[in-house]
């Protein structure tokens, strides 16, 4: 894999999201020391480090989930000391989690519409939500059974149906956690052909993975995380990214 620090002399996409000098205490345990981290429109932007690095706090932060201690937060041009979940889905910030958060009892289009079902005099419109789930689902690619259950999924077409759930809500950045860890090789490639729509729509992706090929293959950028620090900022150009993360 070829990768070198991001060039000064490129094209600077206005980030959709970033960090800026992000610093985050448990007691007297610092397990993020200033760090900082952008992903810009339409780029997938991969995080690293090994467990304890700092991963999982950075992203909740980033997604509202968890308060830093210190530094700030650059959310569509606007500087904000922190996010919350519902201020976070305002600005069309999701995440996708390691283990999928779906109903597995329940239909395709009941997950699509959990909570905020389609009614019609008083009533849910059965045949509505059924037409729009399955057009929600083919925008992404999948086709699906409105009415087959979630339980009968593969694991890939629950990310698949999480990932066209955000769509209703106009998403700018999506994170995906580890999102091939229970995937085959097959289910990767139908993925990572997901991740180049969610690019070409202008999308900002952060992609966390602990498989360097994976990285080397889809990703446009890539910011090493160490104990809690900023390991730098690589992009597909000139040394090999392993150096940085043995």
């Amino acid at each position: 894999m070829s990768l070198a620090p991001s060039a000064a002399a490129e094209t600077v996409v206005p980030a959709a999201l970033a960090a800026l000098a992000i610093s985050k205490s448990f007691g007297r345990t610092r397990v993020l020391d200033r760090v900082n981290f952008e992903v810009r429109r339409g780029e997938v932007h991969a995080l690293v480090g090994e467990n304890g690095a700092g991963k999982t706090t950075l992203l909740r932060i980033l997604t509202g989930r968890e308060q830093p201690s210190d530094g700030g937060l650059l959310v569509a041009g606007k500087m904000l000391p922190s996010l919350t979940p519902t201020l976070a889905q305002t600005y069309g910030i999701a995440i996708v989690p390691q283990h999928v958060e779906l109903a597995e009892h329940l239909s395709v289009a009941d997950n699509i519409y959990l909570n905020r079902w389609p009614t019609r005099r008083g009533l849910v419109d059965v045949a509505a939500m059924r037409r729009e789930a399955g057009r929600i689902t083919a925008r992404v690619g999948l086709e699906l059974d409105p009415d087959r259950l979630v339980s009968d999924l593969s694991y890939v077409e629950k990310q698949m149906l999480e990932i066209s759930r955000l769509y209703e809500f106009d998403p700018r950045v999506i994170v995906l956690d580890e999102p091939t860890a229970a995937l085959s090789v097959k289910e990767i490639r139908v993925l990572f052909r997901l991740i180049k729509q969610l690019k070409s729509a202008g999308i900002a992706v952060i992609y966390v993975s602990h498989y360097l090929s994976e990285i080397a293959s889809i990703s446009d950028r890539v910011t090493v995380l160490r104990e809690g620090q900023g390991g730098g900022v690589l992009s597909h150009r000139g040394r090999d990214y392993r150096a940085h993360h043995p």
